[in-house]
C-alpha cells in the first residue's frame, strides 16, 4: 500500500515512476539454494542491472529486498551509478523475524551485536535453517559494508525506529525520518456517519497485535459501549470462543477499506494495543485523518505521535489492567472534551501525515541521497 501511495504521489506531481517487482508468494520451502539466494541473488543482480541500463533512473527507492531480491540489488544499483533510498518498514536488518519480538514480548538482544540469540532461539519461523539464512544475510552484508556503503539514504518511519536502527549500525547521518501518509479520505466520504459509543480495533488478530489484551480489558470493565473488532488472524477462532459471552463485542472479520474507514469514523476511539514495536500502522493515520482519537501503548514510536490529553491516551505496554483503566477514563469524557481531542487529531494528520507534507519530506530525502551519491 505504501509503495502504491508514494508512486501515485510522485506521478501526480510530474515525476516518472517505474517499478521493479518480484513476488514472494510462490517461494519454495527452505532449501540450501533459497538460503544462499537470500544472502546474494545473482539472478536479481543481473536482471536489475539490465533494467537500470535500459530505464536510466535518477534514483532508486527500495521498499523490500527480502528474500527474493536480496541485498545484491544494492550492489547492482551502485554498479550502475544509481543513488539508493531504502525505506525501513520493519526491523529486518537487525532482527531475524523483523518484529523485535521473542516469546510474545519485545526483544532487542540482537540490536547492535552479532545475532547469536536469533540462532539460539530460532526466532524466524521457529526454524534453525530459516533463521540461519537471515542471520547469514545480516552478517555477510555487515562485513561487506553493504548497509553502510551501498545505500545513500534510509527512511525510518519514527524517531524511535531511527534511533534503534542507528544503534544497529546504520550511519546516523543517513537515516532520515519520514512517516507514512494517506490521501485525505474526507472529501471522498462526503457526510460522516454519526459517532457511536464504541471503540474499534482494526488489524490482524494475532498475539503481537494485543487483541487478547483489549478483550481482557473489556471483560474487566463490561462497559455500556461497543467494542468492534475488524480483521482476521490466527487467534480469531480462539478469542471468539473464549469471549463468546462478553457483552458489547462485535466481530466483523475482513472488510473493504471504505467500510473500515466508515467504522473508524463512527467510533469514538481506535485502540491499538500492540505488543510489538509498531513501525507506524496505516490504521493509526487513518484514525487521525477522521478525527478519531487513539488508545495506544506507551512504547516504540507511539509516545512521539500521540499526545495524551490531546490526540489520545497511552497505557502501559502489555498491561491489560492499565488498558482497562485508560479505556474507562476515555469513555467518561463528555462530548465537548472528546470533540477537542477529535479536532486535535485531525490537525495532527493535516500537519504531519497529509500528501503535501509527505511529498516535501520525500523530495528532500531524495535530494540528500543524490548529493551523497555524487560525493
Amino acid at each position: 500500500m505504501v509503495l502504491d501511495l508514494e508512486a501515485d504521489l510522485l506521478r501526480d506531481r510530474g515525476h516518472r515512476v517505474e517499478r521493479f517487482v518480484v513476488s514472494n508468494t510462490d517461494l519454495p520451502e527452505a532449501t540450501l539454494r533459497t538460503g544462499l539466494e537470500t544472502v546474494w541473488s545473482h539472478r536479481s543482480y543481473r536482471r536489475l542491472r539490465r533494467e537500470l541500463r535500459k530505464r536510466k533512473p535518477d534514483l532508486a527507492h527500495v521498499h523490500n529486498t527480502f528474500p527474493r531480491l536480496s541485498p545484491s540489488v544494492y550492489w547492482a544499483m551502485a554498479a550502475e551509478g544509481v543513488p539508493v533510498v531504502q525505506t525501513l518498514h520493519n526491523y529486518r536488518l537487525t532482527c531475524a523475524n523483523a518484529l523485535l519480538m521473542r516469546d510474545g514480548r519485545p526483544c532487542e538482544e540482537c540490536v547492535g551485536r552479532f545475532p547469536l540469540p536469533a540462532l539460539r532461539y530460532r526466532t524466524y519461523r521457529d526454524s534453525l535453517a530459516a533463521t540461519g539464512a537471515v542471520v547469514a544475510m545480516q552478517v555477510a552484508h555487515r562485513k561487506l559494508g553493504t548497509y553502510k556503503n551501498k545505500v545513500d539514504a534510509y527512511i525510518a518511519l519514527t524517531e524511535f525506529a531511527r534511533s534503534l536502527m542507528v544503534r544497529s549500525g546504520l550511519p546516523e547521518e543517513r537515516v532520515h525520518v519520514k512517516p507514512n501518509f494517506i490521501p485525505d479520505p474526507l472529501p471522498a466520504m462526503g457526510s460522516l456517519p454519526e459517532r457511536k459509543r464504541q471503540i474499534i480495533f482494526v488489524g490482524r488478530v494475532a498475539h503481537e497485535k494485543g487483541v487478547d489484551l483489549l478483550l481482557e480489558a473489556w471483560n474487566r470493565l463490561k462497559p455500556s459501549a461497543r467494542l468492534v473488532i475488524v480483521g482476521d488472524g490466527p487467534e480469531q477462532i480462539r478469542l471468539r470462543r473464549e469471549y463468546r459471552n462478553l457483552p458489547g463485542v462485535e466481530w466483523h472479520g475482513w472488510l473493504e477499506r471504505e467500510q473500515v474507514l466508515r467504522e473508524i469514523a463512527a467510533s469514538r476511539y481506535l485502540a491499538m494495543p500492540s505488543r510489538w514495536y509498531e513501525t507506524l500502522g496505516m490504521v493509526l493515520i487513518e484514525a487521525l485523518s477522521l478525527g478519531t482519537p487513539v488508545v495506544v501503548p506507551g512504547h516504540a514510536g507511539f509516545p512521539e505521535i500521540i499526545t495524551p490529553g490531546r490526540t489520545g491516551m497511552l497505557f502501559s505496554p502489555g498491561d491489560g489492567g492499565d488498558l482497562a483503566r485508560v479505556i474507562d477514563r476515555a469513555l467518561r469524557f463528555d462530548d465537548t472534551e472528546w470533540q477537542r481531542w477529535s479536532d486535535d487529531a485531525r490537525r495532527l494528520f493535516l500537519s504531519r501525515y497529509s500528501e503535501e507534507a509527505n511529498y516535501r519530506r520525500l523530495v528532500t530525502i531524495y535530494e540528500k541521497a543524490i548529493e551523497h551519491a555524487r560525493k
